[in-house]
């Protein structure tokens, strides 16, 4: 009798082991089925994700620009045959991707900044590419100040703060010329006239204020005489020191030493001027917002100069930091502030699109003036080689 009694109990726990591990197997399988279910929502989500984000592009319907007259002959543009969309692109600068290209060109989009490549071969490639079918070449443009080299691969320069002489200077600013040329570049962002770089130690002259500014403008020459824009930056000055305006909002008190090198540069005949987003005061006040928005200190640069002014990129944290999510007003006060050039490394052709409909929506009401718009794109076409005829009259 104890004997069936401990058999029975040996059943009984023997089918409760086995009902649990059934359990637990049906557990398992149905984590398996709700993993597997999960997995596959993820990556239909991803899938439609990447065709949304990869399409965009194709939803905006960018028009090609067919209706810009100009004589090749003569490289005379009608500039009123240009839509006020078109003029506004003019005036951004974008970053290189070429995935973006057939909709830069149809855009009419100013310009597109390049970054470091391996060769000479994909630098030329990759313009060439670029440049190819544009019913308005584009600006190229790079950052070789002489720090950073985006040629390192294969050639080399000497960073500025090791340049001794301003005949060094002339030919450094010659040589680099001479590449960019042979590359296919209209604009290098160089020299950093700023009298101290106290974060990056490499990008300013070194000197007294004198040997400074003489320095850049021997390096300004050197460049320019070889047919590339210099850029001289970044005013009103003090941009590289304590702070970095690319993260953060940075004050400064300018002094009439900052503007030193900047007033040899545009004796020395410098194309363009870049505005930093540091907010000033001192010398040059921009009324408590970052320079690149401020009238005040584009009417500064404007004091015996009429080449082009240049924003710093828009998308810092130097200017986004002040207007916070406010990017509409962002937007319209870098271009009513007096910019030429505005840089925007968005690589997102919705953003660009948005950018210049806020901009064309502020022109239509009478927020930004359109006969300033004009003014801007002439001198961007005149850069670009073109002879302008503008027979729109205003208002």
């Amino acid at each position: 009798m104890m004997l069936l009694n401990i058999t029975a109990k040996k059943r009984d726990i023997l089918s409760r082991q086995h009902k649990q591990s059934q359990h637990t197997s049906d557990d398992i399988r149905n984590d398996i089925k709700i993993n597997v279910i999960i997995a596959i929502v993820l990556i239909i989500a991803i899938i439609i994700f990447s065709y949304l984000n990869l399409n965009r592009t194709a939803l905006l319907q960018i028009e090609s620009p067919n209706n810009v007259i100009f004589e090749k002959n003569t490289q005379t543009i009608f500039l009123q045959t240009l839509t006020l969309h078109q003029k506004i692109a003019q005036m951004i600068i974008t970053y290189d991707k070429k995935e973006n290209k057939k909709q830069l060109q149809d855009l009419l989009i100013g310009g597109i900044h390049i970054g470091a490549k391996s060769s000479k071969e994909e630098f030329l490639s990759q313009l060439n590419d670029y440049q190819a079918q544009t019913k308005i070449p584009f600006l190229f443009t790079i950052d070789l100040e002489g720090c950073g080299n985006p040629f390192e691969s294969f050639v080399k320069f000497p960073a500025v703060v090791n340049i001794s002489t301003n005949e060094e200077a002339y030919i450094v600013g010659y040589q680099q010329g001479l590449l960019l040329k042979e590359l296919g570049f209209t604009i290098n962002f160089a020299p950093v006239v700023d009298l101290n770089d106290t974060i990056w130690k490499c990008r300013s002259f070194n000197g007294t204020i004198e040997e400074i500014s003489e320095k850049a403008a021997s390096y300004i020459k050197g460049l320019q005489d070889t047919g590339i824009i210099a850029t001289a930056k970044h005013f009103p000055g003090k941009t590289i020191i304590a702070n970095d305006p690319h993260k953060s909002i940075v004050m400064t008190i300018i002094d009439k030493d900052d503007l030193e090198p900047f007033n040899y540069a545009k004796t020395a005949s410098v194309s363009a001027i870049m505005v930093s987003h540091q907010i000033t005061s001192g010398v040059i006040d921009s009324n408590g917002k970052p320079s690149t928005v401020s009238k005040e200190v584009n009417a500064k640069i404007k004091e015996q100069f009429d080449g082009l002014v240049i924003s710093d990129e828009i998308g810092m944290g130097g200017l986004k930091n002040y207007y916070k999510e406010d990017i509409t007003d962002l937007y319209i006060d870098v271009f009513n502030s007096g910019n030429d050039l505005i840089i925007y490394f968005n690589t997102d052709i919705s953003q660009l699109v948005e950018l210049i409909d806020i901009i064309e929506t502020a022109v239509r009401q009478g927020k930004i003036h359109e006969k300033d718009i004009d003014h801007s794109v002439q001198k961007i076409l005149e850069a670009k080689g073109f002879t302008v005829v503008n027979n729109k009259l205003y208002k």
